[in-house]
């Protein structure tokens, strides 16, 4: 008894022309390869420089608070920021 193939022939064969035709570079050839390659990366660069500025502003805050500088748009912005 033989077991039959996960795909038909055909289908397998027309997948594999589609790869192997594609110009792209082997890791975006996929439908979700673009996510898992280029999105994720970013937005985890993006998250670790947010993380990085946001305490060097906050303490800048601090030495101006000390000065008398009105902060009523910082600390709205800062009480969102902590949420």
């Amino acid at each position: 008894m033989t077991e039959a193939p996960f795909l038909p022939r055909e289908r397998l064969f027309k997948q594999q022309n589609y790869f192997q035709n594609l110009t792209k570079h082997t890791y975006l050839k996929g439908r979700y390869d673009v996510i898992t390659s280029v999105a994720i990366p970013l937005a985890l660069a993006a998250s670790s420089m947010f993380m990085i500025v946001r305490p060097w502003s906050l303490q800048h805050v601090s030495r101006d608070w000390e000065k008398g500088v009105n902060f009523s748009v910082l600390t709205s912005v800062s009480n969102w920021a902590w949420k």
